[in-house]
């Protein structure tokens, strides 16, 4: 009966311990200049945020919570991102690859017409890369 009760617990000990498998939400949709909200499940915090695109890595350490937004001010359009994410216990996983859209900007035609058009923002030289 002794060794019951303590398998019971043991058992009990270890489902309680137990967390939920690292899983990284891949973005819906990247845009240039724009906010990308990432986010992910299970784990156990802190967490590193690993941004890989063209043989670059870019961390953000320590972070307590499931989601981090990266404003995409480094990255030009059509460049394949994945996101990596590290737990405390060397749990990692990885979005699938995504491609950073274009952003547009609505700019102000100064011309007879005065009007409104949409401009892409790759067009613009001045600052290419929103930096």
């Amino acid at each position: 009966m002794r060794f019951a009760i303590s398998c019971i617990l043991a058992a009990l000990a270890t489902a309680a311990l137990a967390v939920d498998p690292l899983v990284v939400d891949t973005p819906t949709e990247s845009r240039q200049c724009e906010t990308t909200h990432i986010t992910w499940t299970g784990g156990v915090a802190p967490f590193r945020v690993r941004r890989k695109f063209d043989g670059i890595s870019q961390d953000r350490e320590q972070l307590q919570e499931h989601e981090f937004d990266w404003i995409v001010t480094n990255v030009p359009a059509g460049t394949v991102v994945t996101i990596e994410i590290d737990d405390a216990e060397g749990a990692v996983a990885e979005s699938a690859p995504f491609t950073v859209q274009p952003s547009y900007l609505l700019l102000v035609k100064r011309g007879d017409h005065g009007g409104a058009a949409l401009m892409d923002w790759d067009d613009l030289v001045m600052n290419r890369y929103c930096s």
